[in-house]
C-alpha cells in the first residue's frame, strides 16, 4: 500500500467502520475504508510525524468539504487541483490534464499549523501545460511592473494548485509536496529570464500560503529535479465563449442566438483588421464595463465568425474577411459578457464586465 493510496482513502472523508447506517451503500463504504484504516494505523505507529501529517490532511479535507478542490485522488495516485478560474465549478466547462515537469522549489514551514510543525520541508513542483489559461498580453514595462510588485501592476499569471501530498525527503523524513501549474509560455520565459523565474516562485509560495495557511520561508533552494514525485492531475475550468446574437435590419424583437463556438485558431496575418472603438464605463477611474464596437462593412452575417475573449484580449476571426486581436484596457471577467451583430449597421458590439 503506497502513501498515495492511503491519502486516497483520507480524501474521501472520515468513515466509521462501526457506523449503524441503515443503507447498504453506507455499510459498503465502511467496509471499503477498513483496510486503509489499518494501513494508516500501521504507518502511524512506525512514524509519529507521518501520523500528525495524516491527521492534518484528514482535517483539511473534511473542513473544505470539496468546495474548492477538484476530484479526489484516484487509483493512479494523482490528486485533484484548485482552479483559479472557477467559483461555480458545475456551471463552467472543465478540462482534465496532467502537466509537464518544470523545476522544483524547496523551502520549509516557519509556523505550526495544526499538526504541520515548524521546520517541515515543503517542495513545490512548478510545472506547466498549454491547456492552462495563458496570462494576458502585456508589454515589457507591464511585466516589469509586476516583477517589481508595483502598486499599479496589472499583469497576472493564472496558476492551478494541487492539494498537498505527503512524501519523503532524501533523509527519509516526511515532507509536503504541492504542484503549481502554469501555462507553458511563462515557464519557457522563466528559463531565459531569472527575474521572471523568481516572480513565478514567489507567486507559487504565496498561493500555497493563501490556500493552506502555511508560512513559508523565502530562503529557498532549487534542487536539480524537474519534479518531486508524481505530478497531480489538474482540473481546469474555463468560461464559454460569448454567443453572438444577430439583429435583423427591420427587427425590433429580442435577438435570437446564433452561436458558433470553436477553438481559437491563429488568425492569418494577411486578413485585414477591421476598425473598432473601445468605450469604458465609467469613462473616468477603473471601468466596470468595457464595450467594443467593431465595424464590419463587408459582412452580412456572423455565421462563420469566431469570437473569443481573454482577460486582456478580444479576438475575432471571420474566414477570408477579417482578423482582429484587440488589447483591452483592463482585466475583464471572462465568465460574463455578450455580443450582438446589427445587420443593418454591420457593427458588432461586445459588452464585457470587468
Amino acid at each position: 500500500m503506497t502513501i498515495e493510496s492511503l491519502l486516497a482513502s483520507i480524501s474521501s472523508g472520515p468513515t466509521n467502520p462501526h457506523s449503524s447506517s441503515g443503507t447498504n451503500a453506507g455499510a459498503g463504504a465502511a467496509d471499503a475504508a477498513a483496510p486503509d484504516d489499518k494501513v494508516a494505523k500501521l504507518l502511524a505507529d512506525s512514524d509519529q510525524q507521518l501520523d500528525k501529517l495524516i491527521n492534518e490532511l484528514h482535517r483539511r479535507v473534511a473542513t473544505e468539504g470539496g468546495g474548492g478542490i477538484g476530484p479526489g485522488i484516484g487509483a493512479a495516485g494523482s490528486s485533484g487541483a484548485d482552479s483559479l478560474l472557477a467559483a461555480a465549478a458545475d456551471a463552467i466547462p472543465s478540462t482534465s490534464l496532467v502537466p509537464e515537469p518544470g523545476f522544483v522549489v524547496k523551502t520549509q514551514n516557519l509556523e505550526t499549523v495544526g499538526d504541520w510543525p515548524v521546520g517541515l520541508k515543503v517542495f513545490i513542483n512548478v510545472c506547466h501545460s498549454p491547456h492552462v489559461p495563458a496570462p494576458p498580453l502585456a508589454t515589457d514595462d507591464e511585466i516589469r511592473a509586476a516583477l517589481n510588485a508595483e502598486d499599479h501592476a496589472a499583469y497576472k499569471v493564472p496558476l492551478s494548485l494541487s492539494s498537498p501530498k505527503a512524501d519523503r525527503d532524501k533523509s527519509g523524513k516526511t515532507c509536503l509536496v504541492f504542484d503549481a501549474c502554469v501555462h507553458t509560455g511563462p515557464l519557457e520565459k522563466a528559463k531565459a529570464d531569472f527575474d521572471f523565474k523568481l516572480f513565478l516562485i514567489i507567486l507559487a509560495l504565496e498561493w500555497v500560503e493563501e490556500k493552506h495557511k502555511l508560512k513559508l520561508s523565502r530562503e529557498f533552494t532549487l534542487p536539480k529535479l524537474k519534479a518531486k514525485g508524481r505530478l497531480s492531475k489538474h482540473i481546469i475550468r474555463r468560461a464559454k465563449r460569448p454567443i453572438i446574437a444577430e439583429v435583423a435590419p427591420s427587427s425590433l424583437s429580442l435577438p435570437t442566438a446564433a452561436a458558433k463556438a470553436s477553438s481559437k485558431a491563429s488568425p492569418p496575418r494577411s486578413l485585414p483588421q477591421p476598425e473598432y472603438d473601445i468605450i469604458c464605463e465609467p469613462p473616468a477611474g477603473p471601468p466596470e464595463y468595457i464595450v467594443v464596437r467593431v465595424r464590419l462593412p463587408d459582412l452580412k452575417t456572423m455565421g462563420t465568425a469566431t469570437l473569443d475573449v481573454e482577460a486582456r484580449r478580444l479576438l475575432l476571426e471571420v474566414p477570408d474577411a477579417y482578423s482582429l486581436d484587440a488589447p483591452l484596457p483592463a482585466v475583464i471577467d471572462t465568465r460574463e459578457g455578450g455580443a450582438q451583430f446589427d445587420r443593418a449597421t454591420r457593427v458588432l458590439t461586445v459588452t464585457l464586465k470587468c
